[in-house]
């Protein structure tokens, strides 16, 4: 019998495995976690610290000096790098055993993970164990240890998981350290011992074999990988930084229970089941920060049915922050020209503008509009995904238009609502590479996504497919604000929607929330069938659809 499970097994073994022993009862956040009470106290190791060195929220380097941490948490606002909702999310984050941090788009939360990071690692006496950063996405985590090196030596940070696409973060692999780790003659000699020892007991594990079966230490081969365990332990305890993404976590979930981290910060926060985080916490925790957006993605749950009648897609940093538990939320935003971040004002009302850095976000001088909304009647196909040819068909041509204007490559990001609708635009860049290489210059691609899938990132000109095109006005999950909101974020100098206006105003669904951003964008006539090129200032020119 053969049986094919739609969710990767593997990774959820060991969350299940731990969640079945999760002694509660004796969990040190036990009251935060579970009843969403807070509590007023101070992380334990922060209690026995005495200075923290302030050069991570000095403008300049030569100012920092080390100063006593209950001074520091006092009077943290009075450091000028950052403005004054990072400043309150920074000592909120230092001074509650479990802190949330709310980052709109843009508005610096891996920034402000990173200066919390800095900081606990000037602490003296130092932390007696490595910070464990998690992470949903392999890029997330790359990005977020990548930033760790303006202060951290290679040498004291630990990546586990292979799934690195950073040659920066490399000799960080824990594989790669492993491989590259020298036994002193003394230690080699004591392994030589050990398997003299292990030689001379084969007969009598021989005699008792059915017990030895049975045993998690008598055997050759389990305890030469208890020995393998325990080096990869000592790695990791030297460490001062161990980065995972949450899958990671689960599959090592023995080794970091082993390890026992004290403090752990969470980035996309509010993208992780909150089974698997819990999974991952440990009885020797002092010190929770989870750092995200509930307002963008939610976690991703394969069966629906654990969404519509548990709740299953609702984060622990969601949860709590409807369940009054307090948090700090960032906001100004640095990433977005003002117009785009202004369609973002019905679920960000207090979204401020960094103006002096966004305004220098130039918009393209080939297009009439910094941002608009090319609608179309091209009828979406459905099969086993949804796909609209006709509309993949606008979206590659305005790319190429794009690139001849002398945008390049990797400063265009497409994304599509459905994965099949992203197989196709792949297809279309891919011809485009082929048939334009003066335009691809050394292979470069231009990205083609799915709206989730890019989360957390971002680029100077961002397209993107809705698909969605039928006359009931069915728009299926773009029916979810939340998506909206990453879909309408990416973008610093360009935004342009490619869909049909008719169909996300079709029902009541697809009115309540796309009807604010097509209104906004109606208003500053950047909606319509056709869009002006602007070729040069002394020819314009229109394409429809």
């Amino acid at each position: 019998v053969m049986v094919e499970s739609p969710t990767y097994f593997h990774a959820l073994r060991p969350v299940l495995n731990s969640l079945q022993k999760f002694e509660m009862e004796d969990f040190p956040l036990k009251n935060e976690i579970v009843h969403a009470v807070s509590s007023s106290e101070l992380p334990l190791y922060l209690n026995s610290a005495q200075t923290i060195n302030t050069k991570a929220v000095e403008p300049k380097t030569a100012d920092a000096q080390d100063v006593y941490v209950k001074e520091f948490l006092a009077y943290a606002d009075r450091y000028k790098l950052l403005e004054s909702s990072q400043s309150e999310a920074l000592l909120h984050a230092l001074n509650n055993r479990l802190a949330i941090v709310q980052g709109p788009p843009g508005c610096g939360k891996t920034f402000l993970g990173v200066k919390i990071v800095q900081l606990l690692l000037s602490l003296q006496p130092q932390l007696t164990g490595p910070v464990l950063l998690l992470t949903y996405k392999n890029h997330a985590l790359d990005e977020f240890l990548k930033a760790m090196f303006q202060f951290c030596e290679k040498e004291n940070i630990v990546r586990i998981g292979g799934r690195s696409k950073e040659p920066q973060l490399e000799e960080c692999n824990l594989q790669t350290i492993l491989k590259n780790e020298r036994y002193t003659l003394a230690r080699f000699n004591e392994i030589q011992d050990i398997r003299i020892a292990i030689g001379d007991k084969t007969e009598e594990i021989k005699s008792i074999a059915g017990t030895i079966r049975n045993s998690s230490f008598l055997t050759r081969e389990s305890l030469l990988q208890e020995m393998s365990e325990a080096q990869v332990f000592e790695v990791l305890q030297s460490k001062k930084i161990v980065g995972v993404t949450i899958t990671g976590a689960s599959i090592n979930h023995d080794l970091l229970q082993l390890l026992g981290p004290s403090v752990v910060i969470v980035e996309e926060a509010a993208e992780i089941l909150e089974p698997s985080l819990l999974a991952a916490l440990t009885p020797q925790l002092q010190h929770l920060i989870l750092i995200g957006d509930h307002q963008q993605l939610r976690p991703n749950v394969d069966t629906y049915k654990l969404t519509t009648d548990f709740n299953f897609n609702v984060s622990l940093m969601e949860r709590l922050i409807k369940s009054n538990f307090p948090y700090k939320t960032l906001a100004k935003q640095n990433r977005m020209r003002p117009e785009f971040s202004a369609l973002l004002h019905d679920i960000y009302p207090k979204l401020e503008d960094n103006l002096p850095r966004v305004s220098q976000n130039k918009p393209l001088g080939c297009l009439d509009k910094s941002m608009f909304f090319w609608t179309h009647n091209h009828t979406e196909k459905k099969e086993r995904t949804i796909t609209n040819e006709k509309e993949a068909e606008m979206v590659a041509s305005l790319v190429l238009y794009l690139l001849s204007s002398g945008c390049k490559p990797n400063e265009v990001t497409v994304l599509a609502a459905y994965l099949g609708q992203v197989k196709t635009l792949r297809g279309k860049m891919k011809k485009h590479r082929i048939d334009y290489p003066e335009l691809h210059p050394n292979d470069e691609q231009v990205t083609v996504q799915t709206i989730d899938m890019y989360q957390g990132d971002e680029n100077k000109y961002v397209v993107v497919s809705l698909v969605r095109c039928n006359d009931k006005g069915s728009v299926g999950f773009l029916s979810n604000i939340n998506r909206r909101c990453v879909a309408q974020s990416r973008a610093q100098c360009g935004m342009y929607f490619v869909g049909s206006a008719d169909t996300l105003r079709g029902k009541e669904q697809g009115r309540r929330c796309w009807e604010k951003l097509l209104t906004g964008m109606e208003e500053q006539r950047c909606v319509g069938s056709k869009i002006t090129l602007q070729v040069c200032k002394f020819d314009v020119r229109v394409i429809g659809n």
